[in-house]
């Protein structure tokens, strides 16, 4: 009576396999969709604090507002700018270094978002006065400048 269904045991459990293959390469695919949003999301978070922070911190506006008012004029007045502002600025740009590195912030956006205060920090002499740009601590900025081609400080610089 069950010798039909017998004969069918073979043919059922491939059709059972191809299907499990099938639903398990579709959640597969499904989930890679929703990590590789979930991880542009991630970066996307990250680059917005970074703005948020170079735009709402009084002193990165001050640093940066200044940056701009020497690219502008060659007036050689005082930028009233503290070592300490000048120092947290480096080490900002420093982080957004980093991140970039790590993959958190993607360099085409950061450098769209960052790149003009970055390039008018390694150009300005007047930011590194009294700051040492050849010391190891700032070796991360030296190798930022590298990679964007910009000219790295000299040692000395005259206000």
């Amino acid at each position: 009576m069950l010798t039909w269904y017998i004969g069918l045991v073979p043919l059922l459990t491939a059709i059972v396999a191809v299907l499990s293959l099938v639903v398990a390469s579709i959640v597969a695919w499904k989930a890679l969709q929703e990590y590789r949003l979930k991880v542009t999301q991630q970066r996307m978070e990250w680059l917005i604090a970074f703005r948020t922070r170079l735009k709402s911190d009084p002193t990165f506006r001050k640093v940066h507002g200044l940056l701009e008012a020497e690219a502008e004029s060659d007036a050689r007045g005082d930028l009233n700018w503290t070592y300490e502002e000048r120092r947290d600025f480096a080490g900002f740009t420093e982080e957004l270094e980093l991140a970039i590195r790590a993959g958190l912030v993607d360099n085409d956006a950061g450098m769209r978002l960052f790149g003009y205060y970055v390039r008018l920090m390694f150009k300005s002499e007047r930011f590194w006065f009294n700051m040492d740009p050849t010391h190891t601590c700032w070796s991360t900025l030296h190798e930022m400048s590298q990679r964007l081609s910009l000219p790295w400080p000299a040692r000395d610089h005259a206000p």
